[in-house]
């Protein structure tokens, strides 16, 4: 989901005005959590299965 929304963010047409730069940075803030939530869950996967 966090590289879907970091390449939808990476799409040009989103810079064309400061609104759309605005969501674009909210794209990939979001992208940055998902990426972070992503990492906590499989640390606590591997911690149940260790």
């Amino acid at each position: 989901h966090a590289r879907s929304l970091a390449a939808c963010a990476e799409n040009s047409g989103w810079n064309a005005d400061e609104e759309g730069e605005r969501y674009r940075m909210v794209l990939l803030g979001h992208a940055e959590r998902c990426a972070t939530a992503a990492d906590g869950v499989r640390q606590a996967a591997k911690r149940l299965t260790d």
